[in-house]
């Protein structure tokens, strides 16, 4: 604006009351914000709109806009809204607020024109001025001065000393008049000093731009309430524009990475998250990935393979190869499996494993988008719950109740590095946070965080990032507001006196360092998957004496067992904040490390309020990103600190989601991390149920694996050769005479064991003939077993099949008699069509329907049907015609156990038939020393009945007898100074001490090997694990591998995770249990190189083990190095050759 310019006409506003009163100190203020402009007093008039409860500057702007254009369209009139400039003044006095609004000059469509005049709304009179114009800019946020406690605007061209002694010099006259008018007392004169004065100093706040507290570039803390909580009914919209500018585009570093595979044709997927060319179809081998720098896993894929996977360290360029039948097998491919693999976008499915009769509320994703943590008031209990998957594309595992709460919660997020959970409870305004010492530890009780005494106060969300700082927001009478509080005071980076870092000597920091390191690295197996710990040591300055806390800050690389990276900072400790070394602020790894345990009681205090787009705080974890939704447009906001205001949302996606009614109250839903997903509550106040939807195919944030074809390499097959007797390979041996006759190749003689049981082999073709209703072939294989010696043992088995198969042709005799008794015109179903009965002749039911007659054959009615029919038999509640119905539906849906619910009087003796089988083929496989056939049998039987029924199976008590006598075939012997404790088939290493190298070592060395086993973590820090192809020899990390335990459960996954191949590959999932709790692992090799490790019955990994360094043969040992685990049931059996 051009200095000391006229505008035509000034307006006071009030919202709510009149502004005569504070008619001198709207002009002060005014005055102060705009020292350009000379208001003419002949020039202004007073009026009022309607009161308005926002705080929000955007939104105050936009009120008094309407208002002034309302009134001069009243009078047939327009104004070019570039010509108004708006002041929100400071609250005054007993709470007046109010506005100035200054019509500058400019060429509109209506010269000359003021505002009108109004009785009843504003009231002022047409007034052209002669004199210099102001010319105003583009109307924007810019353009609105708002002070005290609106943020105070100062000009780019006006310094801090001008505006302050503009204002002193205004309010010594104002107070001159004052003290002049017989009215005013001098109370008031004082409040208006204080007032003018204090705008005055309020201007060093807009100096440093590069520090904006809650109240720059934005505002006021965002609210909504009043007039704007009606106009925003429909959700979170986005907020008007802020003055700040909005971020660059991020940039991402990349690298190519190329996939190979002996046969070309193989999906392949980064991270879990397929591939696609340019073209959008799904990327195939040979091809080229574009992916961001790091560590990935690189996964191949097809129908009628397992999936195969490789971690890769892709920099600039990286390469991996996989060979069919060395790297990838026959099998099932797990992410070609995965529900939601093709779910199509923008089309919500309900999350079925989550949803109960209650409410779930205010869903919250970890960054990986595995694990799901929400608040629900379910008949379970009312909390907080947890649910993990294995893969964005699989469904959620039922929920866990994580903390139960008296009251109810909302908006837990998880955040401070995985170190706190924090939820709000509305009711009381109050702020609770779970605490664990680490990442990999249980949560401990909940501990208060901040609450609020007032009685008209309610706290509806919340979220803490990963840094610690948290974010609420609070509804007081209707009026919403954000605040913010950083977990401990920010620390001034570069501003601290650094006087104490110089007194100490580097050589001897340096030395104090090295010590720390060596001293990290002789713990490291007490520290376990820890991945950063920190040591320090308390020293004095020289010349002052002063005590320093000296910290190092290391990074452990558990593959090489050395400190990857490590900082040294210096800690003041009275305030346990950094002592910068120079002006440099700490660097990351200070920045990031947090102590949450310790520093709980005296964190959050220092809040200040923040306008947040959107008000409920939907924040990536590093606070960067804010998203928003209402009800059709989904947004993001975006921010370079944590420090500094939102920019301008954009919209990112438009969605129609049938259901979703937006809750002004509630923070309702999140976005994960790569903005691929959207999980959400469709009606909090009503149904409450969560759905997920699909945003896009692939992320929208960072960097989407996108491929291009390339030409396939040249595979060579390596050959091992064999040694000869005198140690040469066949390569070194002598030359040997020229045969010229063709030799029969060498036979590998097969391990009789490979070789099913001859019943084994009978009874699933016999179930697979029953279910496909062959019944003649049934009936002539049961008479060609009878007549074959190998079933000399097996005729009593025999002789059951023969009386299953008699009661499933009297069943079909059932419904012949069924049918029999229907009439003309009666209704009938088959299959989804309801019909009128016809006729039943020759095996086919014919029925009528609405245009044509509908017929089937009988034998192909599904099983709902059939029991229909049967129940009109006429015997369906006789004790003969239920043992026939049990048997039936036992075969015909190939059922691993007999329906104990439908068939409660027939199914325990058709159960205790099945486990009688069951239990003779498993004592022939422990006859011929097949131990792990054997166990899987026993773990069949176990699962024929109901836990509460297993007495009525007798076999299963015999079967569980069989199972204790092969726990005392493997023998262990100790190694390390490890006091186990043994009892029965218990071993337990307790937490401490510790022991370097504490194992149990098998007796016998393996291949090709099956185990089992039960552990449960008896400490916070407790961990533990398998390893295999151990050669006994020094570190058993780095002569074999091994499956990893830990007190993980609800965490997410990486290679340090229970169930992970030990730093070298993640499970695909954490399906562990919390600490006290019983966990059942197997792990599975086959072919010395095949691994497949199940925890709790769950596939978590499988994978190749491909190390050239390691060995393909050694011994098993359970690890208790660490201790705090107990061991039971542990089971090793050798594979044979062929399984």
């Amino acid at each position: 604006m051009t200095r000391h310019c006229k505008p035509r006409w000034v307006l006071l506003l009030g919202f709510g009351d009149s502004p005569e009163p504070h008619r001198t100190l709207m002009l002060a203020s005014f005055a102060a914000a705009h020292p350009e402009l000379q208001i003419d007093p002949h020039t202004v008039r007073c009026g009022r709109i309607p009161a308005v409860a926002s705080h929000d500057p955007q939104r105050l702007r936009q009120i008094v806009m309407r208002a002034v254009q309302q009134r001069t369209a009243a009078q047939g009139k327009r104004i070019d809204p570039r010509r108004l400039c708006v002041h929100l003044c400071p609250t005054i006095g007993d709470g007046f607020r109010g506005a100035v609004v200054a019509c500058l000059d400019l060429h509109d469509r209506a010269p000359g024109a003021g505002p009108p005049a109004d009785d009843a709304g504003v009231a002022a009179t047409s007034t052209t001025v002669s004199g210099q114009r102001a010319q105003a800019p583009p109307f924007e946020t810019g353009n609105i001065s708002h002070s005290a406690d609106a943020s105070d605007s100062v000009g780019p061209r006006q310094s801090v000393q001008t505006v302050r002694a503009r204002a002193v010099a205004l309010a010594t006259a104002i107070r001159a008049s004052i003290v002049r008018h017989p009215v005013i007392s001098g109370v008031t004169t004082g409040i208006v000093l204080s007032a003018l004065i204090g705008l005055a100093w309020l201007a060093p706040r807009t100096e440093r731009p590069s520090e904006p507290n809650a109240s720059d570039a934005n505002g006021t803390a965002m609210t909504t309430s009043g007039d704007a909580e009606r106009t925003n009914r429909a959700g979170d919209k986005p907020p008007m524009q802020p003055s700040n500018p909005a971020p660059p585009p991020p940039r991402f570093a990349v690298g190519q990475c190329r996939v190979y595979t002996s046969e070309p044709g193989f999906y392949v997927a980064v991270d879990g998250q397929p591939a696609r060319f340019e073209d959008q179809r799904p990327a195939v081998t040979p091809c080229s990935v574009t992916v961001q720098q790091g560590s990935h896993t690189i996964t191949v894929f097809r129908d009628g393979f397992a999936d195969a996977s490789q971690i890769v360290d892709v920099r600039d360029d990286a390469e991996t190869s996989f060979t069919v039948g060395s790297d990838i097998h026959k099998g099932n491919s797990e992410l070609l499996a995965a529900p939601w693999l093709n779910l199509a976008a923008r089309r919500p499915v309900p999350l079925e494993t989550i949803n109960s009769s209650g409410r779930e509320l205010d869903p919250f994703l970890t960054p990986d988008g595995l694990t799901l943590i929400f608040a629900s008031d379910r008949p379970a209990g009312r909390g907080i719950y947890l649910a993990t998957r294995r893969s964005v594309f699989h469904p959620f595992a039922p929920p866990q109740l994580l903390h139960r709460s008296p009251d109810t919660p909302a908006s837990p997020s998880l955040g401070a590095e995985q170190q706190l959970l924090v939820y709000v409870v509305p009711e009381k305004a109050r702020l609770w946070g779970l605490v664990r010492d680490n990442p990999l530890a249980p949560f401990g009780d909940k501990r208060p965080l901040r609450y609020s005494e007032r009685l008209d106060v309610h706290w509806e969300s919340a979220q803490v990032l990963h840094d610690g700082r948290l974010y609420w927001v609070e509804n007081r009478n209707g009026r919403r507001t954000t605040f913010v509080a950083p977990f401990l005071p920010d620390i001034p980076d570069g501003r601290t006196d650094t006087g104490v870092a110089r007194e100490l000597d580097e050589a001897e920091l340096r030395q104090i360092r090295d010590e720390l390191v060596a001293q990290i690295e002789r713990s490291i197996d007490l520290i376990g998957s820890a991945d950063r710990v920190t040591r320090q040591r308390t020293v004095f300055t020289p010349r002052t004496h002063r005590k320093v806390i000296v910290r190092l800050v290391a990074r452990i690389d558990p593959a090489r067992r050395k400190v990857a990276e490590a900082e040294l900072l210096l800690i003041d400790p009275q305030t346990q904040r950094a002592i910068p070394r120079s002006d440099d602020r700490p660097g990351p790894l200070a920045a990031r490390t947090l102590y949450v345990q310790r520093d709980l009681d005296r964190a959050y205090e220092q809040v200040e309020p923040f306008a947040l787009p959107g008000v409920h705080p939907r924040m990536t974890p590093d606070g960067l990103r804010q998203y928003g939704f209402d009800g059709r447009h989904l947004w993001r906001a975006r921010r370079l600190s944590v420090r500094e205001p939102f920019s301008a949302p954009e919209t990112i996606a438009e969605l129609q989601l049938e259901g979703f009614v937006p809750s002004a109250g509630h923070r309702q839903f999140w976005v994960s991390h790569d903005e691929q997903w959207l999980v959400y509550c469709d009606d909090p106040q009503q149904t409450a149920d969560l759905y997920l939807v699909r945003l896009f195919y692939g992320p929208h944030w960072g960097v989407a694996p996108v491929a291009k074809p390339i030409p396939q390499k040249q595979f060579v097959e390596i050959v091992q050769r064999p040694k000869n007797t005198n140690g040469t390979t066949a390569a070194e041996a002598p030359d040997e005479p020229f045969d010229p006759m063709e030799k029969p190749p060498v036979q590998t003689p097969t391990d009789p064991r490979a070789v099913p049981l001859a019943y084994a082999d009978h009874w699933k073709l016999f179930r697979t003939l029953l279910v496909e209703r062959k019944y003649d072939e049934a009936e002539a294989l049961i008479r060609a077993a009878r007549g074959n010696p190998q079933f000399d043992r097996w005729h009593e088995l025999l002789d059951w099949d023969a009386d299953d198969l008699q009661a499933i042709r009297e069943f079909w005799a059932d419904i012949d008699r069924g049918l029999s008794t229907f009439e003309p015109g009666e209704p009938v179903r088959i299959g989804m069509t309801r019909v009128e009965f016809v006729k039943y002749a020759d095996g086919m039911l014919i029925g009528k329907g609405r245009t044509r007659e509908i017929s089937k054959p009988v034998r192909d009615l599904d099983l709902p049907d059939l029991m229909a029919l049967f129940d009109r038999s006429g015997v369906a509640d006789s004790p003969a015609g239920r043992w026939r119905r049990a048997v039936f539906r036992f075969y015909d849906r190939n059922a691993e156990a007999p329906d104990f619910q439908r068939d409660e009087d027939a199914a325990p003796k058709l159960a205790e038939r099945v486990a009688r089988r069951l239990l003779q083929l498993a004592q022939a496989e422990a006859v011929r020393n097949n131990i792990a056939a054997a166990v899987q049998l026993i773990r069949r039987i176990e699962r024929l009945a109901p836990q509460e029924r297993l007495t009525d199976v007798p076999a299963v008590a015999e079967a569980r007898q069989l199972l204790e006598t092969f726990y005392e075939r493997v023998n262990w012997r100790r190694t390390g100074n490890r006091n186990w404790i043994r009892q029965g088939t218990t071993f337990r290493a307790d937490y401490a001490p510790a022991s370097r190298d504490a194992l149990l070592v098998s007796e016998n060395e393996y291949e090709s090997f099956e185990l089992s086993l039960e552990y449960r973590i008896t400490h916070d820090l407790g961990q533990g694990g398998v390893f295999f192809h151990y050669d006994g020899k020094g570190q058993p990390y780095n002569g074999g591998y091994k499956v990893h335990l830990a007190n993980d459960a609800g965490k997410g996954v990486d290679a340090y995770s229970s169930g992970a191949l030990f730093g070298i590959q993640a499970p695909s999932e954490n399906a562990a249990k919390p600490k006290g709790t019983w966990n059942r692992l197997r792990i599975v090799v086959r072919d010395t190189t095949r691994l497949t490790v199940e925890l709790n019955g769950r596939r978590v990994l499988q994978t190749t083990l491909g190390d050239p360094e390691r060995p393909t043969k050694g011994f098993v040992a359970l690890d208790g190095t660490v201790g705090g685990i107990e061991y039971r049931n542990v089971l090793v059996t050798e594979l044979p050759a062929g399984s």
